[in-house]
C-alpha cells in the first residue's frame, strides 16, 4: 500500500511539475511578448519622432527658399518635379542619410464675396462660392484675416475671427474675400519614402495679402489701374503690377474703357524688383500686354459690379454702420472695419491705412492725391482722379471718371507679393 501510494503521489507531482512549467512557460512568453512590443513600440516611437524632426526641416528648408530675400521661386516651384524637394537627403548633403524627406506647394490665389453682411462675431461665414478653396485654412476678408475648420456647400464653418492680431468686424454684403495662400506639405521617414519606417505628414500653411479686388472679362489677372475714362500720364509717374511677374498678362497694370498715354519719363512696371522689366521707356503711346485701352467692356455702369458684384452702390452704402459714412471730407476718422464712404470731393491729407492695415475708400467725388500723400489699400472714385505732382496709392484704384498724372504720382499694388511670416503648423499622422 505504501508503494503504490508513493506512485500514486510521484503520478500528481509530475501532473503539477508539468502544469507548473506549462503556466512558467506561458508567463515568461507573455512577459517576453510585452518586452518584445515595448521595444518596438519605443522604436516605433523614436522613429516617428526623428521622421516628424526631418519632416519639419523640409518645411524649412522650401520656406527658407520661398521667403528669403531676392527669391523668385514661387510655391508652385516646389513640387514632384524638383529634385531639391524630391526624396531629398536628410541631412542635405550628408554621406549617409538619416532620412528621407518630400515637399510640395499648393498654390491658392481666390477670389470671391461675402453673399450677405457678416456681424464682428458670427463663427459661420456664407460665401458666392467656396470653389476650390481649401477644406480648412485661411481667408482674409477685406482686411480680417479668418480661420476657419470646414466647409458645408458656400458656408465656411467653425471660424475664428480676426486670426493673426487682425480685428474681427462687420462687414457689408460683397465683401472682398480673398485666399492667397501656399499649402506646404512635407513627408518624411527615418528610411526610404517607399518603405518608410516611422512616416510622418506636416503641412504648413503660409498666407499672403493683397488688396486685389475685382476680375474684368478678358483680363489675366487682378489690375492695379482702372478707369471709364481716359488715362494720361505725364512727368515721371509710374503704375506698378508687382503681384504677377508675367511680362505678357493682359491688362496687369492699366485698364481703360478710353484712352492711355504716356509722356516725358511715365512709366508702368511689372513683376517683383528681381525679374521686373519696364514696359514703355521706348514708346511712350503704344500699349504693351499689360495696358488695355479702349476697352468696350469698363464703362460706368459694369465698373461697380466687377468689384461689389450682387450689390447696387445705395443697398452697398445702407449695409455700411455710420461710422463708415461721412460727408465731410475735411474731417473724418476711419473705423476699426477699414472702410470709409464719402459723399464729397476728396482730397488727401498724409497717410491712410498702411500695409498691415489697408483701407478702403469709396469716393462720391473727384479725388486729388497731393505730393508726398499716400494711401494703402483700395480707392473706388466715382468721380475722376488726380494726382497733383506725388503721391501714391499702394494697392488698386478703380475710377469712374478720367485719370491725370500731373507731374508725379504713383500706384503700386502688389507691393509685398511674397508670403508674409504667419504659418499654421499642423500634424498629420499616418
Amino acid at each position: 500500500m505504501d508503494h503504490k501510494m508513493i506512485e500514486h503521489q510521484r503520478g500528481y507531482l509530475l501532473i503539477i511539475a508539468i502544469i507548473a512549467i506549462v503556466v512558467v512557460g506561458f508567463i515568461s512568453s507573455i512577459l517576453i511578448n510585452m518586452y518584445v512590443s515595448t521595444t518596438r513600440s519605443t522604436t516605433n516611437i523614436l522613429q516617428a519622432d526623428q521622421a516628424l524632426y526631418i519632416a519639419k526641416s523640409g518645411l524649412e528648408i522650401a520656406r527658407r527658399d520661398l521667403l528669403k530675400m531676392g527669391s523668385i521661386i514661387t510655391c508652385s516651384d516646389i513640387n514632384s518635379t524638383n529634385a531639391k524637394y524630391t526624396d531629398s537627403c536628410y541631412p542635405p548633403g550628408a554621406a549617409n542619410c538619416s532620412g528621407y524627406f518630400s515637399v510640395t506647394g499648393d498654390e491658392k490665389n481666390i477670389s470671391t464675396r461675402l453673399s450677405g453682411a457678416l456681424d464682428d462675431s458670427s463663427t459661420t461665414i456664407i460665401l458666392n462660392s467656396t470653389t476650390d478653396l481649401l477644406t480648412s485654412g485661411i481667408v482674409v476678408i477685406d482686411s480680417e484675416a479668418a480661420w476657419y475648420s470646414g466647409i458645408n456647400g458656400n458656408q465656411l464653418l467653425n471660424v475664428k475671427r480676426g486670426a493673426f492680431k487682425t480685428i474681427a468686424v462687420a462687414h457689408p454684403i460683397s465683401s472682398s474675400v480673398k485666399q492667397n495662400t501656399c499649402a506646404l506639405t512635407a513627408t518624411a521617414s527615418v528610411s526610404a519614402l517607399i518603405n518608410p519606417g516611422g512616416k510622418r505628414v506636416v503641412q504648413d500653411l503660409l498666407w499672403k495679402k493683397n488688396n486685389g479686388r475685382g476680375v474684368i472679362p478678358g483680363i489675366d489677372t487682378y489690375t492695379a489701374l482702372v478707369a471709364v475714362g481716359s488715362v494720361k500720364m505725364q512727368g515721371t509717374p509710374t503704375v506698378q503690377n508687382l503681384y504677377t511677374n508675367n511680362l505678357s498678362t493682359v491688362g496687369s497694370t492699366i485698364v481703360s474703357g478710353s484712352g492711355v498715354s504716356l509722356k516725358g519719363s511715365a512709366d508702368t512696371y511689372i513683376g517683383s524688383t528681381v525679374v521686373g522689366q519696364k514696359q514703355h521707356a521706348s514708346d511712350k503711346n503704344t500699349s504693351g500686354s499689360d495696358i488695355k485701352a479702349n476697352n468696350s467692356v469698363v464703362t460706368q455702369s459694369s465698373l461697380w459690379g466687377y468689384f461689389f458684384p450682387g450689390t447696387t452702390k445705395a443697398s452697398y452704402k445702407n449695409s455700411l454702420p455710420s461710422s463708415s459714412i461721412t460727408s465731410n471730407c475735411g474731417s473724418y476718422t476711419i473705423p476699426a472695419n477699414g472702410i470709409m464712404w464719402f459723399d464729397c470731393n476728396f482730397s488727401s491729407n498724409g497717410q491712410i491705412g498702411s500695409l498691415t492695415n489697408p483701407v478702403t475708400l469709396i469716393v462720391n467725388g473727384d479725388v486729388h492725391i497731393n505730393n508726398n500723400d499716400d494711401i494703402y489699400g483700395f480707392l473706388y472714385v466715382i468721380g475722376d482722379l488726380e494726382f497733383n505732382g506725388g503721391g501714391q496709392i499702394h494697392g488698386q484704384a478703380a475710377v469712374e471718371g478720367s485719370v491725370d498724372f500731373h507731374g508725379g504720382g504713383d500706384i503700386i499694388f502688389g507691393e509685398n507679393p511674397t508670403y508674409n511670416d504667419y504659418y499654421v503648423t499642423r500634424e498629420i499622422f499616418n
